[in-house]
């Protein structure tokens, strides 16, 4: 098998694993991220330092490097990108509108069940307290509150009769994000996070921040959907 040459978008952990075992095979690795040293660059051949959201800086490194291959890691990604990435003979995996897709869960919820005609739990969006209560209305409970984006259940939670609305829509707003990039980064969403009682806050460090970067105990939530339990 000829070598390939791969491009990682996303440089963590679970990437550092993939550029190992890839190597391994005698491939070569560029590792991206937006910060410099991720943990997949410790290992790869050549890296790269961009905003992936930035769909002009993503082509450019695409061009430079020709890979053969474009692998996402995470989900801040301009993803409409891998269609042209595609047209040009670059193979995304798995492909660009699987990625597309899988890294937009409203997307992929809305595919699957409005486009595909597939059975899923009956599901709403909400953006507002109100909103989530009349969606609750809706589909009745016990349902799940679940973010659209999430990571490792963070935000999620069970609403199993009236008076667990309010709570839930008050754990979905307890955000701590960077609000600008530098060093020396401000905070919004902490006065949020405190309304709940007994309230443990903790800021992680990251090597670099950038605007709407997770910085604390949940993630960013654009909006809401809310799925009866099957």
């Amino acid at each position: 098998m000829r070598p390939k040459k791969i491009m990682l978008l996303g440089s963590g952990e679970l990437g550092k694993e993939f550029v190992i075992a890839v190597k391994r095979l005698g491939h070569y690795v560029i590792a991206v991220d937006s910060y410099n040293d991720a943990p997949a660059q410790q290992v790869a051949d050549e890296r790269e330092v961009i905003d992936m959201l930035n769909g002009k800086a993503l082509d450019a490194i695409v061009a430079k490097h020709q890979p053969d291959l474009i692998v996402p890691e995470i989900e801040a990604i301009r993803t409409e990108r891998f269609y042209d990435y595609e047209e040009q003979g670059i193979q995304v995996v798995p492909s660009a509108r699987a990625a597309n897709f899988t890294m937009n869960r409203k997307a992929i919820r809305d595919l699957a069940s409005q486009e595909l005609g597939l059975r899923t739990a009956n599901y709403r969006y909400a953006a507002s307290l109100e909103e989530l209560r009349r969606a609750v209305a809706e589909v009745g409970t016990p349902c799940v509150v679940k973010p659209l984006m999430s990571s490792s259940g963070k935000g999620q939670s069970t609403v199993k009769s009236e008076a667990d609305i309010e709570k839930a829509w008050s754990y979905s707003q307890s955000v701590i994000l960077a609000d600008k990039a530098g060093t020396n980064p401000q905070y919004i969403g902490v006065d949020e996070a405190l309304r709940e009682a007994g309230t443990d806050i903790r800021i992680f460090g990251k090597p670099v921040t950038r605007p709407y970067r997770r910085m604390g105990v949940a993630l960013l939530t654009i909006s809401w959907a809310v799925m009866s339990l099957l």
